[in-house]
């Protein structure tokens, strides 16, 4: 189940207002609240090993869940029971400041945050948990933009909402000779995209890929392309709505003023239209699934009544015929070969960002490629490698020289020179190792995953990225000594005690976004 909620006061509904301005009264005493909320509703054991009544029993679910003073943003897993019995207790959260209130005309009015959300679900027949674990975490913001946009601006300045039906019809009306030219926008990652995207059907062009690998970057698109995009009808969309609600934002204030969003991302787009709509491919899911089918939805139709449309029958579910089998058109391709592939694996990423990146069989097997480079550093692919290993000094100074001509380039960023810079002090470290001999080549060494370090098809089998890592471990004494829940809904809390623990060499391991999420942790969690 996927679903988000922000906390804005600036909301047109005056009720909904009301409920969220008590949100706002003392936002890091409610952010402590709706953790510990979580922590006591929810746990990662057996429904057998609760010591909870069956009424108030801590569900056995899984995912990742965000809280911030904006927002909440969540994708849980589990069963079906567990699930809805989620989803109720949403509905009842009460600890803001009580359930209801009476207005100036002494009409009461439901304080509850969480009773409008949009929650939306998705069914998978595999006994495998779809996450290793649950991981509840603070953050700053539950979609970043490093302050760029406040919450309290969305309402106000994000674009205009189009349902799935309007959003399609849109698309189809785009066929005919005098209507508005349309720009499809794709507000996800690259890699994402890569997959699956939404196609004009006029120009059959796919919808722009702004080429991000963080949403914080997604500005620097608008800057680049507002004045194209000045006359145009921009349609923008992402998986679930979040993502768009500050993207429109963002863009509005460069300038574009028709600016529309699908509201409820592509998930809802595919339960109505399946693989008969506009878009092609997959649709990217942050969980083990990797990728769901365009008709998703065509076995459980009956299931998706429940939780959908606050709580309401969803009627936006199309009953999909026989016709609309699971067949789909294959759109990614191999940034090797160029060939159809749309197969993605925690193995396979790019050596310079660590994105996920489609490189087909045919290609993995070839023995000379033993690192990838995303479509963003595909003129990296002669000149920067992880492992240096198998390469001679000559080989190495070649290399050295080719990332300092990239390096030079005028137009390239801060952050890409300082990457290259950090690149060639390893590429001189290594010649340095090898003239005084503490170092030797070693042609014939094994290829090893750029995730994990480990040898490829060895000790590493693929599921040491993002969503198919195991569950963390922690040190001992920081797990023994821990005595809030008992269970890895907190791991995320344990794992700023160890940072506190030991701040330098975390930090250093964790990186730059680790930092920022534990420091948010210690500012919305007392230390113990």
């Amino acid at each position: 189940m996927l679903f988000y909620k922000y906390f804005s006061s600036s909301s047109s509904s005056s009720q909904h207002a009301t409920a969220i301005g008590r949100w706002w009264e003392d936002p890091k005493g409610n952010v402590r609240k709706l953790y510990h909320w979580h922590e006591t509703n929810l746990c990662t054991t057996s429904a057998s090993e609760s010591n909870f009544a069956t009424k108030n029993r801590r569900l056995p679910l899984v995912g990742r869940i965000l809280i911030a003073p904006e927002g909440i943003n969540g994708t849980v897993s589990g069963n079906l029971t567990d699930v809805a019995a989620y989803v109720e207790r949403m509905k009842d959260y009460d600890d803001v400041s009580g359930t209801t209130n009476i207005d100036d005309d002494d009409h009461e009015v439901d304080l509850r945050i969480f009773r409008d959300v949009d929650y939306k679900m998705s069914y998978d027949s595999s006994s495998e948990p779809l996450f290793p674990d649950l991981k509840i975490s603070i953050v700053k913001e539950i979609v970043s933009t490093s302050g760029l946009v406040d919450v309290h601006d969305c309402p106000r300045e994000t674009g205009k909402h189009l349902t799935p039906e309007q959003f399609h019809e849109i698309l189809e009306e785009a066929k005919l000779e005098d209507t508005k030219e349309i720009a499809l926008i794709d507000v996800r990652n690259t890699f994402e995209h890569d997959i699956g995207y939404f196609v004009d059907p006029k120009t059959k062009l796919k919808a722009i890929d702004p080429e991000t690998t963080t949403f914080s970057s997604f500005d620097k698109f608008c800057e680049r392309n507002a004045d194209k995009l000045q006359n145009k009808k921009v349609m923008m969309y992402c998986t679930g709505g979040i993502r768009c609600e500050k993207a429109s934002v963002l863009l509005k204030r460069r300038g574009v003023e028709d600016v529309n969003q699908l509201s409820g991302g592509i998930h809802r787009y595919l339960e109505k239209y399946g693989n008969t709509g506009h878009f092609k491919g997959l649709n990217f899911t942050f969980d083990k699934r990797v990728a769901m089918k365009p008709n998703f939805a065509s076995e459980h139709n009956k299931e998706y009544t429940y939780c959908n449309d606050n709580g309401k029958d969803n009627e936006n579910v199309k009953e999909l015929s026989d016709e609309n089998n699971d067949s789909y058109e294959v759109v990614g391709r191999c940034v090797e070969c160029n060939d159809p592939f749309d197969e993605l694996c925690g193995s396979r990423v790019c050596t310079v960002c660590r994105d996920l990146v489609l490189v087909c069989e045919k290609c993995r097997s070839n023995s000379s490629l033993r690192e990838y480079h995303c479509k963003r550093h595909s003129a990296w692919k002669n000149s920067y490698f992880s492992f240096l290993e198998i390469f001679f000094w000559s080989e190495l100074e070649e290399q050295r020289n080719s990332l300092r001509a990239f390096r030079e380039e005028a137009s390239i960023a801060k952050s890409v020179r300082r990457t290259l810079t950090r690149q060639i002090d390893k590429v001189e470290s290594r010649m340095r190792a090898i003239e005084d001999g503490s170092l030797s080549v070693d042609k014939n060494a094994p290829r090893r995953c750029r995730s994990c370090q480990e040898i490829l098809g060895q000790a590493c089998d693929g599921k040491c990225w993002g969503f198919w890592r195991e569950a963390e471990v922690f040190p001992a004494s920081i797990a023994n000594d821990d005595k809030i829940s008992g269970t890895s809904v907190d791991n995320d809390f344990k794992s700023a005690r160890h940072d506190a623990i030991l701040p330098t060499k975390t930090m250093a391991m964790r990186g730059r976004r680790a930092k920022q999420k534990f420091e948010a942790e210690m500012e919305f969690l007392p230390q113990p």
